[in-house]
């Protein structure tokens, strides 16, 4: 699936959300982006949005909701928010993020949440140790955690 490119129905993309930013219905527009987006790539994203809703009570009364919403939309159209390749080269900032939160959450969490987690640093400490030469696995199993792999490709020559 990773070089796989997923569908994206115009109506459902950023833009066009964007667009009508300013219209009530906000939330609304956003659920069916989102599920229209799911549809349209059903047999790599079934159910992964079906517990979401943007136009949920919680973020107050149709006007608050549509304005929060609103907001929301014009900071995500912000050039210091566009993550494109063109902009961003090769930095991994969602990988990056997912990695800051999820160790912010080993953290908090204690001893339970740390099982799930491997710094990058001990991913690369260990990937070294191991010294991987040409021909190796990369995806030695034995080390437990997916977060070894970057490490062990980056060594290899």
């Amino acid at each position: 699936m990773l070089q796989e490119a997923f569908a994206l129905p115009p109506e459902a993309s950023f833009t066009a959300l964007h667009k009508q930013r300013h219209k009530a219905g906000n939330g609304e527009r956003i659920d069916k982006a989102l599920h229209a987006i799911e549809e349209a790539n059903i047999n790599k994203l079934r159910d992964v949005f079906q517990d979401i809703s943007f136009n949920s009570n919680r973020l107050g009364d149709e006007e608050q909701k549509n304005d929060i919403l609103r907001h929301l939309l014009e900071d995500f159209a912000k050039p210091s928010l566009d993550l494109r390749p063109s902009r961003v080269g090769q930095l991994d900032i969602i990988g990056g993020a997912y990695e800051y939160l999820i160790g912010k959450f080993a953290a908090t969490a204690g001893k339970k949440a740390g099982e799930f987690y491997t710094p990058a640093e001990i991913s690369t400490l260990m990937a070294r140790l191991v010294n991987p030469q040409e021909g190796d696995d990369k995806r030695y199993t034995k080390f437990s955690s997916a977060g070894y792999d970057t490490p062990m490709g980056q060594l290899l020559p």
